[in-house]
């Protein structure tokens, strides 16, 4: 689903943090094997689709770390009186899980 360098991860600031996080993850032959975890958000926005996902990843990565990818799952919006009033997106986000962290 999402292809990550794995030692991009393990440096990016996330949310105006910097850190080198240990992330729960196995080298068995020259490859990386790491735990994922997609949780699922709705994000919304006065404005349009775009801002509606962006403000989920953002709401998400105060949170989270190690956000690795988004996927849009599907939109939609709510109208009144025949004007879209407020734009809304389905989408899962998936991170890297730490050490010691519960999947």
């Amino acid at each position: 689903m999402w292809r990550t360098n794995p030692a991009r991860l393990a440096t990016r600031s996330v949310a105006g943090r910097s850190a080198q996080p240990r992330l729960a993850g196995a080298l068995i032959e020259g490859v990386i094997y790491m735990t994922v975890k997609i949780i699922e958000l709705v994000g919304t926005s006065p404005e349009n689709f775009g801002e509606a996902v962006e403000n989920a990843v953002e709401r998400a990565s105060r949170t989270i770390r190690n956000i690795s990818g988004v996927d849009i799952i599907k939109f939609s919006a709510k109208t009144e009186k025949g004007k879209i009033v407020e734009y809304r997106a389905n989408v899962k986000i998936a991170f890297t899980v730490e050490d010691g962290e519960g999947v």
